[in-house]
């Protein structure tokens, strides 16, 4: 397909583009045999009775929907009656106890005598924590201070291994040396 000019592409379609125009403006009768045949007619009963059919269909269809919707409609009733004798059901307590009362009990003062002031119990707490986060900071330091000592005296005896590994190897190599001399 790439062999194919645009040209020539473009010739072939003016060529068609020609050929249809004068199909185009050829009057063509065709004539359609005529055979006898018999158109079948259908009456009015039979029309009324296929009708009725389809809405039958359709009113069972819109029936079913209707009675599943009914069905979720009650069912959401129900639930909504249920929660509102449940609320309804929740008492006042007997003892009388107010709203003043309870408001007493939640106002108590959450503050503790220490030294010469008070202080809020979770000032406190939360200082306790403050200082107990400073002490395992400070222990975490200085086991990794430990660590890196460790680290670095551990990597000066491998150098110290390794240095004192080749001097060995070339003490060796000398008295091998040496013994081969004095052998001749």
């Amino acid at each position: 397909m790439s062999n194919v000019s645009n040209e020539a592409l473009w010739g072939k379609l003016s060529e068609m583009d020609e050929k249809l125009d004068m199909i185009s403006k050829k009057e063509v009768s065709i004539e359609i045999p005529q055979l006898p045949q018999a158109i079948p007619t259908v009456s009015k009963e039979e029309i009324k009775a296929m009708v009725d059919d389809g809405i039958k269909i359709l009113g069972k269809h819109t029936d079913s929907h209707f009675a599943a919707n009914l069905k979720n409609i009650e069912r959401l009733n129900n639930n909504v009656l249920k929660t509102k004798e449940t609320v309804e059901s929740i008492r006042i307590p007997e003892n009388n106890i107010t709203l003043e009362a309870i408001q007493s009990i939640l106002s108590k003062d959450k503050t503790m005598a220490f030294g010469l002031g008070r202080i809020r119990k979770t000032t406190f707490i939360i200082g306790v924590l403050i200082a107990f986060l400073f002490m395992m900071i400070t222990f975490s330091m200085k086991q990794h201070a430990d660590y890196a000592i460790l680290q670095n005296r551990y990597s000066w005896q491998n150098v110290t291994i390794y240095k004192l590994q080749i001097e060995n190897d070339s003490l060796k190599a000398n008295r091998t040396t040496i013994n081969k001399t004095k052998k001749k």
